[in-house]
């Protein structure tokens, strides 16, 4: 076999197209491994923070190439809202504490927009609300001139704490009927009062007969007519609102 001599500037070449070669392979693999879709992580709930927090605690693996997290989360409180934080550099997050029910998912983000994981399938945690004392049993005085009302010496609202602050359950639901009305709880007529209007006194012209007096702390205020339920820090996020009546028997 004839043997081909190469020049040096052919051989040159040939070392020049190698190297190119191999530094459009290492680019291919570099640009791969930088471009690569992440790992979805997978979050949970590690710890509820009650007073004075008022957090849940979540947390997730670390996955490799990331450079950040992101977390969208929402309440069942709120259903309409999607809170996200984005930017996270760690593994866990903490987030406000609301009742009811908690949904979060979490992606991964790494260097390239190309690179970042699909997120999670949404994740559910049940937040049991916390409860409210029961309203005392109280008295009902007769006023001259404007019937019966409530004894406010023997009416003792509602406290709760809130992030080392005690508050006052300012209203409450007040239904009065007649024993001869027979009616169910749906058809009780309740009426919200302030604790202010109650110390100016609400009347009520009891006659002959026993009458019934239901009433329950409000997680709400109400300004003409419309509950706001912002304005009691706290108290309806946290708080259960299916609160037991007390009940008081009067007997005209």
């Amino acid at each position: 076999m004839k043997k081909i001599k190469l020049g040096k500037s052919a051989i040159a070449i040939i070392v020049i197209a190698s190297i190119l070669v191999l530094a459009g392979g290492c680019f291919g693999v570099t640009y791969a491994i930088l471009h690569r879709e992440l790992k979805t992580p997978v979050a949970s709930v590690v710890k509820v923070n009650a007073e004075p927090e008022y957090t849940i605690d979540l947390s997730w693996q670390k996955i490799s190439g990331a450079e950040s997290y992101t977390v969208e989360y929402k309440y069942s409180l709120y259903p309409d809202n999607i809170y996200t934080a984005s930017g996270i550099s760690g593994t866990s997050l903490s987030i406000k504490m609301i009742k009811g029910e908690l949904l979060y998912r979490i992606k991964s983000v790494g260097k390239y927009a190309s690179n970042t994981s699909p997120f999670s399938e949404w994740q559910s945690y049940d937040v049991e609300p916390l409860e409210l004392d029961q309203l005392r049993v109280f008295n009902f005085k007769i006023v001259e001139g404007k019937g019966y009302q409530i004894d406010m010496d023997t009416f003792y609202p509602i406290t709760y704490v809130y992030k080392g602050n005690t508050y006052v359950v300012n209203y409450y639901e007040i239904a009065v009927h007649s024993e001869e009305e027979d009616l169910t709880e749906d058809e009780y007529q309740f009426q919200t009062y302030s604790i202010s209007q109650l110390n100016e006194g609400i009347s009520y012209h009891f006659v002959s007969g026993v009458w019934t007096c239901y009433v329950r702390p409000a997680l709400y205020v109400e300004i003409n007519g419309i509950k706001d339920y912002t304005q009691a820090e706290g108290l309806y996020e946290l708080y259960n609102e299916d609160i037991e009546y007390t009940v008081i028997e009067i007997i005209v």
